[in-house]
C-alpha cells in the first residue's frame, strides 16, 4: 500500500518535473544579433568609405568603386535574391562585397560573421554563389594557365584528366554557358 507521504512526493516530482520541461530552453532559428543585420552589418562602413576614404574602400575590397559597380551590374542577375514574409533579402550589393572581402582577407567564415552579421552556413552558401556567378560573367577575361598545371603534374595518368577538364571547359565557354 501507498502511504500518503509517498503519493506528496510523487505528486511533487510530477510538478517538478512537468516546471523542468517548461523552463528548458527553446531552440532558436537565428541568433538575435543575426536579425539586426542592417544596423550591424559592414555597409554602413563601405558607404563611408565610399564617400570620404575611397582608398581605404580600395583596400577593404581590393577594388576601387568603379569596378565594384561594374562587377556588381554582371552579376546582380544572378544572386539578386527577393524579401519574404519571414525576412528581408540580403542586398546584392552586400552579397558581392562580402564575397570580395572573403576572397581578399582570407579570413574564415567564424570571424566574417562578426562583420556581416550572416550565419556562417548562409555566408559558404552566398560566396559559392557568387564566386560562380563572377567566374559565368567574367569567363572570357579568365585564362586557363595550361602550362602552370602541366608543370605540376605528378603522375602521367594526371594528364588524361587534365585533357578532359580542359576540354570540358573549352566547350562550355565556346557553347557560351
Amino acid at each position: 500500500m501507498v502511504s500518503n507521504t509517498d503519493l506528496g512526493f510523487l505528486a511533487l516530482h510530477s510538478v517538478a518535473l512537468k516546471r523542468k520541461k517548461q523552463q528548458k530552453k527553446k531552440r532558436r532559428w537565428s541568433k538575435e544579433w543575426y536579425k539586426m543585420r542592417n544596423r550591424l552589418t559592414h555597409e554602413h562602413l563601405l558607404n563611408f568609405l565610399r564617400d570620404s576614404e575611397p582608398e581605404d574602400y580600395r583596400n577593404f575590397l581590393k577594388m576601387d568603386q568603379e569596378s565594384f559597380d561594374y562587377l556588381l551590374e554582371l552579376v546582380r542577375p544572378d544572386i539578386e535574391k527577393k524579401d519574404t514574409n519571414m525576412r528581408e533579402a540580403i542586398s546584392a550589393s552586400q552579397i558581392l562585397s562580402i564575397t570580395l572581402r572573403y576572397l581578399a582577407s582570407g579570413m574564415d567564415l567564424e570571424d566574417l560573421k562578426f562583420t556581416c552579421a550572416i550565419a556562417p552556413q548562409t555566408l559558404e552558401f552566398i560566396i559559392m554563389e557568387t564566386c560562380s556567378a563572377i567566374t559565368k560573367a567574367l569567363k572570357e577575361n579568365i585564362q586557363w594557365a595550361a602550362s602552370y598545371w602541366l608543370t605540376k603534374l605528378k603522375n602521367p595518368e594526371d594528364i588524361d584528366l587534365l585533357v578532359f577538364h580542359y576540354r570540358m571547359w573549352t566547350e562550355n565557354t565556346s557553347a557560351g554557358n
